[in-house]
């Protein structure tokens, strides 16, 4: 019988307990969630080790089932774009506990699709980012949906849409951003 060596990692379980309950308590199937902490994708979520890959693989198995990507709290750095390419939510633990933190100049995440985003802060490490947080290419019809999302510091717009016209954003900030928020 082993324990995880510090408080985050305790937090961390009890976060994907939590989340699967809740999945299930909404009647949501259990193979349809993607925890970006299961040993399956393993993002630390720690600021310091790349979760870039980790955190794209769950993306990749969510797109593949229309499924749901949850992001416990923590801070995960990202190097390079996350792409999202089918209808799915991506859902952090709170709002001001789960940051994605650009470590670079492209844009955070690049959507071309009708994404689902709820709990989280698109952040940019300060000095270093000249591109935009959020980007969406969809098409007419699409139902884009943010709840709770807070894009700052992007070097150009906080969020940037091409196309589409069914977005709805409730309870978002995007501030700090070099160009406009939205």
């Amino acid at each position: 019988n082993t324990k995880p060596a510090d408080n985050q990692s305790w937090n961390s379980a009890a976060g994907s307990i939590r989340y699967n309950w809740d999945a299930l308590e909404a009647g949501e199937v259990l193979s349809k969630v993607f925890n970006v902490q299961h040993p399956d994708y393993g993002a630390l979520g720690d600021d310091d080790n790349d979760d870039t890959e980790e955190i794209q693989a769950a993306i990749d198995a969510a797109e593949a089932v229309n499924g749901k990507v949850i992001i416990p709290e923590g801070t995960y750095k990202i190097t390079a774009p996350l792409t999202v390419q089918a209808n799915i939510k991506i859902e952090g633990n709170n709002r001001m506990g789960t940051i994605i933190k650009k470590y670079g100049n492209f844009i955070g995440i690049a959507c071309t699709s009708a994404p689902d985003f709820e709990n989280f802060i698109l952040d940019s490490d300060e000095g270093v980012d000249a591109s935009v947080g959020i980007h969406m290419t969809t098409t007419s019809g699409d139902r884009v949906r943010m709840k709770g999302v807070y894009v700052w510091r992007q070097g150009s717009h906080g969020v940037q849409q091409d196309s589409g016209n069914l977005y709805s954003y409730i309870n978002c900030r995007f501030r700090a951003n070099g160009g406009d928020g939205l």
